[in-house]
């Protein structure tokens, strides 16, 4: 009797120490996942949604206006002569440019806005 109470209360302690051991790696399953949507949703220098992110946030914010009969502004910028920038400082210069306007641009937006990068891709719009 002695000894199946104390087998007892070690499968219980290792249950519990199982169990812990479960929820950790549970816990960083769940952070690794949220880093891959990260990375799969965000531009790697500037953090601002990457460009297929950014037409997807578009197009449901357009559907939204429509459907709630509300406009809808849209601002595109373009950074002239950014090549320039790139030539003559060089790429890791370039990089800072861009970082620090993604910065500018994340600090003067609405938690609820989406800013994103599209890079040198050419848009289509239909």
């Amino acid at each position: 009797m002695v000894f199946d109470r104390l087998r007892v209360r070690r499968l219980e302690t290792r249950s519990r120490q199982l169990e812990g051991m479960v929820q950790e790696r549970t816990r960083e399953l769940e952070a690794s996942r949220e880093q891959l949507r990260v990375q799969a949703t965000h531009d790697g220098l500037t953090g601002l949604l990457n460009h297929e992110s950014i037409l997807r946030a578009l197009a449901a914010e357009v559907d939204r206006a429509r459907r709630e009969k509300r406009n809808l502004v849209l601002a595109i910028v373009d950074l002239d002569h950014f090549k320039w920038v790139n030539d003559r400082y060089g790429h890791l210069a370039g990089d800072e440019a861009l970082s620090r306007f993604a910065d500018a641009i994340t600090a003067t937006t609405r938690l609820y806005d989406h800013s994103g990068r599209f890079g040198a891709r050419s848009l289509h719009w239909y």
